[in-house]
């Protein structure tokens, strides 16, 4: 992680890359609410047109104002979750500059549209397979609550494996790897792809930051690739 932040912030040709993340991110957080301000609350207020008094015309108010609200921190969270899927382009780019620096053979990056159907490809396969489960945990906690002292570490394990699953995106599919390839390579090497995930797990629970750190989980990822994947592979 170290290796790659330093070579991210010593490398100018990549920092516009790096940047792509933010502008992402920001462009579908701005246009989700845009939709809840302008298009949202205002539907939810046609629902109250026939109040009258003082006390209603105010409770119509907050009512739509709250689902406004709520709309649009639905849509910055869903803006928040695919932004990597929509950076694939850019930080895929960011790995092949990465694998340049440390001696691999320059190659082509992969079509635009190909990149972005593997990025949301990847995200939905890790959806499918880790989101059923956390509901699952969080349910057994809401029944059995002794039963927290298990399931914690199992939500943490399971938060570490779509983390690196989502981080290995990026150079594994440069590599054209599909998803039993990639589940295989993970279970043939546990400790190091977790270890990998755990550099940034802290980090990714605070806010928004794995937006900013997305370009260094890339180049990190790169250099974990060309250890983990056999030569010919690469």
């Amino acid at each position: 992680m170290i290796s790659a932040l330093m070579w991210l912030v010593g490398t100018p040709g990549v920092w516009l890359l790096a940047l792509v993340p933010l502008l992402v991110f920001a462009l579908v957080a701005s246009g989700a609410v845009y939709l809840a301000l302008w298009v949202v609350k205002p539907w939810i207020a046609t629902f109250f047109v026939g109040a009258v008094t003082v006390l209603a015309k105010f409770g119509a108010s907050a009512v739509s104002w709250i689902a406004g609200a709520l709309a649009g921190f639905i849509g910055v969270t869903l803006a928040w979750l695919i932004t990597p899927a929509l950076s694939a382009p850019a930080l895929e780019r960011i790995v092949l500059r990465r694998e340049e620096s440390l001696g691999v053979q320059a190659r082509s990056a992969a079509h635009f549209f190909l990149q972005m159907r593997c990025g949301f490809y990847a995200l939905t396969a890790a959806a499918l397979v880790v989101g059923p489960l956390m509901v699952a945990l969080w349910l057994i906690d809401w029944l059995v609550p002794p039963l927290v002292i298990m399931t914690l570490p199992l939500k943490f394990a399971l938060t570490l494996s779509a983390l690196g699953w989502t981080m290995l995106d990026y150079p594994l599919t440069l590599r054209g790897m599909g998803v039993r390839e990639r589940w295989a390579l993970m279970q043939g090497n546990p400790l190091p792809v977790l270890g990998f995930a755990f550099a940034f797990t802290v980090f990714f629970w605070v806010p928004f930051s794995s937006l900013v750190l997305l370009p260094v989980g890339a180049a990190a990822a790169a250099e974990l690739c060309l250890r983990l994947v056999p030569p010919a592979r690469a």
